[in-house]
């Protein structure tokens, strides 16, 4: 399994970057945080590994704080590696966190997605001392009982 990837940026766009790792070219996912925040032409990337019938796809992360929020989303019900990259795109850890805390229907729906159901969220939520030390998962027991649907 792949966990990270460092090399050459050979293109870059918002959703995507093609890396060269001696010699050899991988396409790499990535949320438009993530772009915005490759500046450089060498990057070094936290990456999971979604293995499909159909597919090899690498999902890649600026921070491992990121990778953790793709990571734990994906987990749900009804969201895939597209719907963990949106959520990725549209908040930061720390703003994802808030919105799933205070139950914000709201802000949910503003991802543009259609999720069917959920029936449990894992949340990790972080310190926000210096430390930025992250605590144990933290699970919402609410959410099964809501029964939230998304539309678009």
């Amino acid at each position: 399994m792949i966990v990270g990837i460092e090399g050459t940026v050979e293109r870059k766009e918002p959703t995507f970057v093609h890396l060269n790792v001696h010699g050899l070219i991988y396409e790499v996912h990535v949320s438009i945080n993530t772009s915005n925040g490759i500046q450089e032409s060498k990057v070094k990337l936290f990456v999971t590994q979604v293995i499909r019938e159909d597919a090899d796809l690498l999902f890649g992360f600026m921070h491992i704080h990121e990778k953790m929020m793709f990571d734990t989303v994906i987990k749900i019900n009804g969201v895939g590696p597209k719907v963990g990259l949106a959520i990725c795109s549209t908040f930061t850890p720390s703003t994802f966190a808030k919105v799933i805390a205070s139950k914000d229907v709201s802000m949910l729906k503003r991802l543009q997605v259609s999720v069917l159901k959920l029936q449990a969220v894992y949340w990790l939520s972080w310190l926000t001392s210096s430390s930025m030390a992250m605590k144990r998962v933290v699970y919402l027991e609410h959410w099964a009982k809501l029964r939230w649907h998304w539309r678009v």
